[in-house]
């Protein structure tokens, strides 16, 4: 199998394939997954003190007064005073939300802050950008023009999350399990697919052409459709392709089976999607 729009690695999941040639354009995203595939320590002891303290955070902290009941788990040890001032910052920030919320929301400002500083090359930023993702509002992960995350907090309903079931289930055990005959490239769409051996089985999920395709400084657009309508004209394998809106009418000249598909998306930012859409599924 072959997938050359990994993101969240639902086909992965799904599909279980003994054999997969993985591909994603963000350098953040790929990493993440080798350093999960390859167990890399320290990215993993991040991981696990990162679910830690969010799981267990009032054992750790006290916000009536703001102080530390004991240190946080490494490797956030080293970062206490920092956490502490985002989450006093958050407080003050105030707002309509209960307080708990407002601690919370303090540390993910924290980890939002270390998952932009740490470089790519620190196993430790696939930890935090990992925490970022699932803690974000709809685990979106979107940039502004400057590169800067720019998606807040999940809000009061994601208090209730916890990482460390996560972090023990499909990270730690399923989904280490399911990457070890993965090649993951960080590339081209194109270039994936290229690499693909012939007759494999390819699973395509691309952006949609809506405003939010448009982000982190790599926009998906109709040309990069139509580099993908015009390898799929000649790909003489199995594939499963899944769009959805207006990107649907690049693909219907396609002269494989085809279904379309009423569906909602279960949440937007700022007007840019619209909940009602129309998905089409394309196969051979």
């Amino acid at each position: 199998m072959a997938d050359p729009f990994l993101g969240g690695g639902a086909s992965l999941a799904f599909f279980r394939p003994r054999r997969a040639l993985l591909g994603d354009v963000d350098p953040h995203l790929v990493a993440f997954y080798q350093r999960l595939r390859d167990a890399d320590p320290a990215f993993t002891e991040s991981l696990w003190g990162i679910g830690e303290l969010w799981d267990h955070l009032f054992r750790y902290l006290s916000h009536a007064p703001l102080r530390w009941h004991q240190s946080p788990p490494e490797p956030l040890a080293g970062e206490a005073e920092a956490l502490l001032d985002q989450v006093g910052a958050s407080l003050e920030a105030g707002g309509k939300a209960p307080q708990e919320t407002l601690v919370r929301r303090g540390v993910y400002w924290h980890l939002r802050r270390r998952a932009e500083e740490l470089p790519l090359q620190d196993p430790r930023s696939s930890a935090y950008f990992w925490a970022v993702r699932e803690l974000a509002f709809g685990s979106m992960y979107r940039q502004n023009r400057t590169g800067g995350f720019n998606v807040p907090y999940g809000g009061t309903s994601y208090d209730r999350k916890r990482l460390l079931p996560l972090i023990e289930g499909f990270l730690a055990k399923e989904g280490r399990a399911l990457l070890q005959a993965a090649e993951i490239l960080c590339a081209d769409f194109e270039e994936t697919l290229r690499r693909t051996p012939p007759g494999a089985f390819l699973f395509l999920d691309p952006p949609y052409l809506t405003r939010f395709s448009q982000y982190g400084g790599r926009p998906f657009t109709l040309e990069d459709h139509l580099r993908l309508y015009r390898f799929l004209s000649e790909y003489d394998g199995p594939f499963l392709l899944v769009v959805a809106g207006p990107t649907n009418e690049v693909y219907l000249p396609l002269p494989h089976q085809k279904r379309l598909l009423r569906g909602r998306f279960g949440f937007g930012i700022k007007g840019r999607i619209d909940p009602r859409t129309e998905y089409l599924l394309l196969w051979a």
